[in-house]
C-alpha cells in the first residue's frame, strides 16, 4: 500500500511492468542481490509513445529536467524496431526531441560505448560526435557511467536523430529521396548488423 494505494510490482522476462492504484505514482525497480531497490517517483508527465521496441512510455519530469525514455532512445541509439515500424519510432522519437534541450536523458541500458563505434563508423566527421565518443571512453574506462546525456548531446551525435546527415545517408547509400524515416529504417538495419 502506498498512499492508501495498491501498488504491485510484477516482474516479466528482461523488463518490469507496473500496476498502479493512483496514476500520480509509479513504482521503478531493479535486482541487485541481494536486493529489489524499490523507487516510487512521482509522475508529472507521462509521453505516450508508440509501439517499437516493445509497447513503451516515457516519463519526462519538467520541474526537474529529465526524461526516462526506457528502451526508445539510447545515447547514440535507439530501441529495436521488434514491434513496430521505422515511422513509429520516429514518430516516438521526434516527440521527446521537441523537448528542451537541456533535458537529461535517462535510457533503460549503458551501451553508450558500443553505441559510438557504429555511430562514429558512420558519421566519422562529426566534431561533437567525436568529442563525445572520447568523453565516453574515458568514462566507461574508469567505470563510470554515461548516463544520463542530454537532447542537446543527441541531437548533435546520435545518428538515429540526424536521419538528414548527408554523411549518414553517403555512408549508408541512403538516397536524397527518402523520407527520415526510412532513413532512420535503414540505419537500424546497418546498426542491427554492425
Amino acid at each position: 500500500m502506498f498512499a492508501g494505494h495498491e501498488v504491485r510490482v510484477i516482474e516479466t522476462p528482461g523488463h518490469a511492468q507496473v500496476s498502479l492504484g493512483c496514476a500520480s505514482f509509479v513504482v521503478v525497480y531493479s535486482f541487485e542481490p541481494p536486493f529489489v531497490i524499490i523507487t516510487i517517483i512521482v509522475v508529472v508527465v507521462v509521453v505516450k509513445l508508440k509501439k517499437c521496441h516493445t509497447g513503451h512510455i516515457s516519463f519526462y519530469f519538467p520541474g526537474s529536467g529529465a526524461i526516462f525514455t526506457g528502451d526508445t532512445l539510447f545515447s547514440l541509439s535507439c530501441g529495436k524496431l521488434f514491434e513496430g515500424t521505422p515511422e513509429q519510432m520516429h514518430s516516438s522519437l521526434q516527440r521527446i526531441m521537441s523537448l528542451p534541450d537541456g533535458t537529461n536523458v535517462y535510457c533503460g541500458h549503458e551501451y553508450t560505448l558500443s553505441n559510438s563505434k557504429f555511430a562514429l563508423s558512420i558519421e566519422p566527421k562529426n566534431e561533437a560526435l567525436r568529442s563525445y565518443a572520447a568523453h565516453v571512453a574515458q568514462l566507461r574506462n574508469k567505470g563510470l557511467p554515461t548516463i544520463p546525456t542530454t537532447l542537446k548531446t543527441e541531437k548533435a551525435c546520435n545518428p538515429f536523430l540526424r536521419t538528414s546527415s548527408t554523411e549518414i545517408r553517403q555512408a549508408l547509400d541512403i538516397p536524397a529521396t527518402m523520407n527520415e524515416a526510412e532513413a532512420l529504417g535503414v540505419i537500424r538495419r546497418a546498426k542491427d548488423n554492425f
